[in-house]
């Protein structure tokens, strides 16, 4: 294929590119488009949430670094499912002698099966974990039944959607906003943002009594979020730490495109001297003489000839053909020149094989250590990846079962928000000796027999 603009011509085939300097172009094109200012921060003290980033659009942020990551997306969706794993379970038990939690079974109940059901609690469970993982925060409502009585669901909603209410006299948030549009909301009172009474979590049975008791709601929030310090209301997830890494990793693809976008990389330079189209192109092809071509045909038979030399410069098989070409000479000095029609040069592509590619996979690596992921477990350490220091099925075993473990925390604030429903319920009090689990599938050596087997997490020593 051949293209060409303004008397410059590129073979896709052969690479070559070619120079025809009997045209030229006066087109003048601007390099970029015109930057517009950006308009001033609003001020968001006038408000009742407090923002979410300088300018309340910092999880746009983070959503699109996680969007343009592939690495990083993965990460939290790996650590997402280990901390899920084969979804939540109620059982009941009782803790022996040495403080081990012994099930004895898993309950059976149509209404706790319902609720599990109806609230779709696998996916709700997972997606808050990777709300956690990768925005450092989570929220969802309870649901309560028309009674009032009992939660009848759990939902998940957006953290990207959700801000907080400003903290009361008590220092203590009671509300939430959920909008999918803060950049362009104006008021609290805007019909696009919803607002829902926040469950206070450092007093779950006062604050629940108080709200069934004095009010009508049946819809309450709930949220969580990182640990962290020095912050009122919003932490960063655990990657933010390596967000330099993380633009990095972004940029390396980016950058390695355009590199074959934009750089053509040519593979020779072709010059064409105009006196060469009228002597040898512009012709009768029965006579031989010149002949006044229009326009259209002319550049017909110079797309043709720019095209067969393409082809005869392009692939294996052309390789060390012998090349002729005529001269002239330029008498319109003090002394004759040699003018060559065609000339042809080879370009040294100075290109580096593998450029950026060691910026990208030790970006990849301060990712994942500051998110406590080996990436082993998704074949960062096999021989000819970039962690090279494969040790075999150990090394991914091994990680896989630390993985489990360093998840507990992340597990824990699901299990706290299941254990609300629970005793709010009353299952507690049916069923004594009630707890959630989380049932696990982890790998083991081949001598046990098998290449993986259940346990369960959640519970502290439950077996």
């Amino acid at each position: 294929m051949l293209t060409s603009y303004n008397g410059i011509a590129f073979g896709s085939k052969s690479g070559a590119l070619f120079f025809d300097i009997s045209a030229s172009s006066n087109a003048v094109v601007p390099a970029r488009d015109a930057v517009e200012t950006s308009e001033p921060a609003k001020d968001f003290k006038i408000f009742e949430w407090a923002p979410w980033g300088a300018n309340n659009l910092h999880p746009l942020t983070l959503k699109r670094m996680i969007d343009d990551c592939g690495e990083l997306q993965s990460i939290i969706r790996g650590k997402a499912i280990f901390t899920v794993n084969r979804g939540v379970l109620p059982v009941q038990g009782k803790y022996n002698g040495n403080g081990e939690y012994e099930i004895e079974k898993v309950i059976q109940d149509d209404d706790i099966d319902e609720f599990l059901e109806g609230s779709d609690m696998y996916e709700t469970l997972y997606s808050l974990v990777k709300d956690n993982y990768g925005f450092g925060n989570f929220c969802g409502r309870f649901m309560l039944n028309a009674a009032r009585n009992a939660i009848a669901r759990i939902r998940r909603d957006d953290i990207t959607e959700m801000r907080y209410k400003r903290l009361n006299e008590k220092n203590i948030s009671d509300g939430i906003f959920l909008c999918s549009e803060w950049d362009r909301v104006g008021a609290t009172a805007d019909k696009n943002i919803i607002q829902f009474r926040l469950l206070n979590m450092r007093n779950i049975s006062d604050d629940l009594k108080d709200i069934i008791d004095n009010t009508k709601l049946v819809e309450i929030a709930f949220t969580g979020r990182e640990s962290d310090w020095g912050t009122k209301y919003y932490s960063d997830p655990d990657w933010y730490a390596a967000r330099n890494w993380v633009n990095i990793n972004i940029g390396v693809p980016t950058m390695k495109a355009a590199m074959y976008e934009n750089n053509m990389r040519p593979k020779y330079i072709v010059k064409i001297y105009h006196e060469f189209w009228d002597k040898f192109v512009y012709i009768d092809t029965e006579t031989g003489e010149p002949k006044d071509y229009d326009y259209a045909s002319k550049k017909q038979l110079r797309d043709t000839f720019l095209t067969n030399v393409d082809t005869y410069l392009a692939g294996s098989e052309n390789a060390y053909k012998s090349i002729f070409t005529e001269f002239f000479l330029d008498t319109t000095g003090n002394s004759p020149q040699k003018v060559q029609y065609i000339e042809i040069e080879p370009v040294e592509d100075k290109s580096i094989d593998g450029e950026l590619l060691k910026d990208s996979s030790t970006s990849g690596s301060m990712i994942a250590f500051s998110m406590g992921w080996n990436p082993a477990i998704n074949g960062g350490n096999l021989p000819s990846g970039p962690y090279t220091n494969s040790q075999g099925g150990s090394n991914v075993r091994e990680s896989t079962l630390l993985q489990i473990m360093v998840a507990e925390p992340e597990r824990q604030r699901m299990l706290r928000i299941l254990n609300i429903v629970s005793r709010f319920n009353g299952w507690n009090t049916k069923y004594p000796g009630f707890k959630w689990v989380i049932s696990s599938t982890i790998p083991t050596t081949l001598d046990t027999g098998g290449s993986s087997k259940p346990a369960v997490e959640g519970v502290p020593g439950a077996k």
